[in-house]
């Protein structure tokens, strides 16, 4: 039987850092259930109706969240330290607050890479079509 789970302990991709010489990442995928996570802290959406109409509504984003999980979930080792030479600590949001930018952006793009597959579920839609 083909095997459907992942396990996160085991699948781990590791990124030789652009951004920065000698640092590297080591990422692992999310697993479905955590994808699902992510999608509900994407987004809220809060309406608030009178009578019986619709009145109004609210949609917040909410990235700086979602980066804060998937740098805590995704990223399971790597050697990269504050100006004290402590190891950063990914599982604490507030290291956002003092990362460099681009190495930020650097790591989103590689978890990005690793965990979105818009690309392969095309074919479902394509598959979907054609019957």
């Amino acid at each position: 039987m083909p095997r459907a789970t992942i396990n996160p302990d085991i699948n781990k991709n590791k990124y030789e850092l652009k951004t920065l010489e000698g640092a590297f990442i080591e990422l692992r995928q999310l697993t479905y259930g955590e994808q699902i996570k992510k999608q509900q802290m994407a987004a809220k959406m809060t309406f608030e109706g009178q009578g019986r109409g619709f009145s109004g509504g609210e949609f917040e984003f909410f990235q700086r969240k979602v980066t804060e999980y998937e740098f805590a979930t995704c990223i399971v080792d790597h050697n990269l330290e504050d100006e004290d030479g402590n190891k950063l600590a990914f599982q604490n949001g507030n290291i956002l607050d003092v990362l460099d930018p681009r190495i930020g952006s650097e790591i989103s793009y590689y978890i990005s890479e690793l965990n979105d597959f818009q690309e392969d579920i095309d074919f479902l839609k394509e598959s979907s079509e054609q019957q």
